[in-house]
């Protein structure tokens, strides 16, 4: 008496993402607001969808004798004739440039240093910029007068960012982390009765990841203790490892970067009646990942 074939398909039940940010080292960037204000830190990025946003916005502005930028910056400079506009802007560029007005009064005492900070500090989502590796920030007060206009007294980096422009350099960010795990097939082949008992199948699970990652894996809805039904009476079951481990709970696995690998998953057969009926027994699992 025969039992004809018996085998488990077993693949992963997605392929899983864990997305993260990585930020550099805070950056030396220069004085500019008549050197008394700088950023300690600034780190932005451009999101997946193209969009300029600002992570990080650490500015130092020291202004014990300064309270007004506009009255103070219009002061420093000679030869515009009389005041007349005060304008704060932001030039931010990627694949493409957005330039924006953040502030603009002729008012030569409208802007507070309160307020200045409160520009400059902004975080979150700015403007859509487009996909880019590399893109710089500026920002410029200009003051404006009848016979012409002086700018630059806001902080700035004093290297060149990119595309050439000098500014403030946009944070590389690291693509999300995914891995692909395949699938295999569990194949006992045609056995005898007398053979079923013990009998062990194998197959590999091969997964590979875009950096390096750790992952954690298991059979979903397995019981090692109660095994998998091959029949409906039970009179057939199967235990399930994962490197040897019990495949009901996880297995904590190291993919190196851009390498794969592998996983063995066995199947040992236990005879649990006195009879089994002949036939093709064939079960698909799932095994679920997780990356840590």
């Amino acid at each position: 008496m025969e039992i004809r074939k018996i085998s488990l398909r077993i693949g992963c039940l997605l392929f899983c993402f864990y997305t993260s940010i990585s930020y550099g080292m805070p950056s030396d960037y220069g004085s500019g607001y008549f050197n008394v204000s700088s950023f300690n830190n600034y780190e932005w990025h451009i999101d997946q969808d193209g969009y300029a946003v600002v992570d990080k916005a650490d500015l130092s502005l020291r202004v014990n004798t300064v309270t007004n930028p506009c009255l103070s910056a219009f002061n420093l400079v000679t030869g515009i004739g009389r005041f007349v506009s005060c304008r704060v802007e932001r030039e931010l560029c990627g694949a493409r440039c957005e330039y924006s007005t953040l502030f603009e009064s002729t008012n030569i005492n409208a802007l507070s240093v309160a307020q200045l900070r409160n520009l400059l500090s902004a975080t979150g989502k700015m403007a859509y910029v487009g996909s880019a590796q590399q893109g710089s920030m500026i920002f410029i007060l200009s003051v404006s007068g009848t016979s012409g206009s002086s700018n630059n007294y806001l902080p700035k980096q004093r290297g060149g960012g990119g595309g050439g422009v000098e500014g403030i350099p946009i944070t590389p960010v690291e693509p999300p982390t995914s891995c692909l795990a395949s699938s295999t097939t569990l194949d006992h082949k045609t056995l005898s009765v007398a053979d079923l008992q013990g009998n062990i199948a194998t197959g590999n699970l091969t997964i590979s990841c875009n950096k390096a990652a750790g992952v954690r894996l298991r059979i979903n809805g397995y019981s090692h203790s109660s095994g998998l039904a091959l029949t409906d009476d039970r009179s057939l079951i199967s235990h399930l490892t994962l490197n040897g481990a019990p495949a009901d709970s996880d297995l904590n696995v190291s993919v190196p970067s851009w390498q794969a690998a592998t996983v063995v998953v066995y199947s040992i057969l236990e005879k649990t009646g006195t009879t089994v009926t002949p036939g093709t027994y064939s079960k698909a699992l799932i095994v679920l990942m997780t990356i840590d």
